[in-house]
């Protein structure tokens, strides 16, 4: 695809190459950037996890 494309353009039809090029430019890296952010969720989720364990419970007895 010719990179100096105005795609702006209301005359200009992209072929049929031109708009799978567009698409993989447009969502590239959008698979590693998921992946990216689930592993980041999940050690956050692991961390607080953690720390809700490592703190003493609200309803606690404290006392006999």
């Amino acid at each position: 695809m010719d990179p100096l494309r105005n795609l702006a353009d209301p005359t200009y039809e992209p072929t049929d190459e031109e708009l799978a090029d567009l698409m993989r430019a447009a969502f590239s890296g959008i698979r590693e950037a998921h992946e990216a952010s689930l592993r980041d969720m999940r050690a956050r989720i692991e961390r607080l996890q953690r720390e809700a364990q490592a703190e003493p419970s609200p309803n606690a007895k404290l006392g006999p």
